[in-house]
């Protein structure tokens, strides 16, 4: 199994997101053959594009959007038959949360429905996993929170490593 993560950010949470999704994978499944990139990808990623049996997708959220590059990858690479999970880093949303005293799942829930349902129904994917994470929220270039959480990501990570092998399992038989 291939597979490929591919990251917008605007401050870094998502780039640190997908390399510690990355570092777990080769640690605990050193049999998917993993690379990471931001979605400019280079010339040696694009050729091998078709190689790639599954994806692992992420942006961060500014002012309620996607980044765009992020957006393009996906409306070009039309991922919609291959293995994609999808996630954001959406701090604000889970920030919103604690103040308006949602719980942790009603936020994420309700980040799925506002970032990342629009997306796999805009390009056609059938995903594979949906994670939503904390983040960072800089304003006039001072930090104003950070809710990012490495236990949050390395236990879907985990996850999602039980549900490639088993979606490898699936396709090779």
């Amino acid at each position: 199994m291939k597979l490929l993560i591919v990251y917008g950010t605007r401050y870094g949470m998502t780039k640190k997101t997908g390399e510690l999704m990355y570092d777990r994978i080769i640690e605990k499944a050193p049999e998917i053959e993993s690379t990471i990139s931001d979605y400019h990808l280079n010339r040696e990623l694009k050729r091998q594009m078709a190689a790639y049996d599954s994806f692992i997708v992420g942006s961060s959220i500014v002012a309620g959007f996607w980044k765009s590059g992020v957006k393009r990858f996906l409306k070009k690479y039309s991922l919609g038959e291959k293995v994609t999970s999808i996630f954001v880093t959406a701090g604000g949303s889970l920030q919103y949360a604690i103040k308006n005293n949602l719980s942790r799942e009603e936020a994420i829930q309700k980040a799925i429905t506002k970032y990342i349902q629009p997306v796999i129904e805009k390009y056609k994917i059938n995903p594979l996993k949906l994670g939503v994470f904390g983040g960072q929220m800089i304003q006039h270039k001072k930090v104003k929170f950070t809710n990012w959480n490495e236990n949050d990501i390395l236990s879907w990570t985990d996850e999602l490593i039980s549900q490639l092998k088993l979606a490898n399992i699936k396709t090779s038989q």
